[in-house]
């Protein structure tokens, strides 16, 4: 019998597959890029916010109207410039006049060299009109990065302030239920009142009722987020504020 399910055994281990090394050695490589995509997909609010703005349209409607005003800048200091030109005729033509034949060819060459020196200083303000119309476009494309900025920022936020408000609601609730079993045993031996129990039944509504609520909030803040953005609500971090390196500590601050 030992000797038999030795035999068992080992055909039973000789039955099993085995992966060639081969094989191992380029899973390797695939399991760092399925890592490597999983971070890849993380959001941070930085990424967030430079993603939005390289395509949102007033960003691109803002920065073709600076470009515009540039071109008009570059056309109107081309009037301070003098303007050369040439033209050339020739024309061939032969008249016969008694029999004699007489060539009329003509070849004409003009050089033209035209620089307006004064005009009332009518290139001058216009010229300072197009600037002035630039620091305009620059100021429109600044509000406009900043606008959107603080838009994203704040979807951003409420997305992931609703999302730790369902989960310490949900830490809530499971706290909520265990207190209500081990109340209950207290109430069916006799130990604490029923008015406990139905204190904590209460509670338990009222905090159910707000995870209901925040779920509607949430479903609302994930519309907002994916039709500001145009990216899915996912991998989502907590926006914190990285204090600079110059920044003095507490100890600093206080006085000696």
């Amino acid at each position: 019998m030992g000797q038999e399910a030795g035999e068992k055994w080992t055909a039973a281990v000789d039955l099993q597959p085995t992966i060639p090394k081969s094989d191992r050695l380029l899973a390797v490589p695939l399991l760092l890029a399925l890592l490597t995509c999983a971070q890849a997909l993380a959001a941070p609010l930085p990424a967030v916010v430079e993603q939005v703005l390289q395509r949102h349209p007033d960003i691109r409607s803002s920065q073709a109207l600076l470009d515009a005003t540039d071109a008009q800048i570059r056309q109107t200091r081309s009037d301070f410039f003098p303007t050369f030109g040439l033209n050339y005729r020739q024309s061939d033509a032969r008249d016969s006049q008694s029999g004699v034949s007489i060539d009329r060819n003509t070849q004409r060459g003009n050089a033209v060299l035209r620089w307006n020196l004064f005009n009332g200083r009518a290139d001058t303000h216009r010229l300072r009109s197009v600037g002035l119309n630039r620091e305009a476009a620059v100021a429109d494309l600044d509000d406009a990065h900043e606008r959107i900025a603080l838009e994203v920022t704040e979807a951003y936020a409420e997305l992931v302030r609703l999302r730790q408000r369902l989960d310490l609601a949900e830490v809530l609730i499971k706290e909520y239920e265990a207190l209500h079993v081990s109340v209950k045993k207290r109430v069916d031996a006799g130990r604490v009142s029923p008015a406990d129990l139905d204190q904590i039944q209460s509670d338990l509504i009222r905090i159910r009722t707000q995870q209901s609520q925040l779920r509607g909030q949430l479903g609302g803040a994930e519309y907002r987020y994916r039709l500001l953005t145009g990216l899915p609500p996912a991998n989502l971090s907590s926006p914190w504020l990285e204090a600079p390196e110059n920044a003095r500590g507490l100890a600093q601050l206080q006085p000696a």
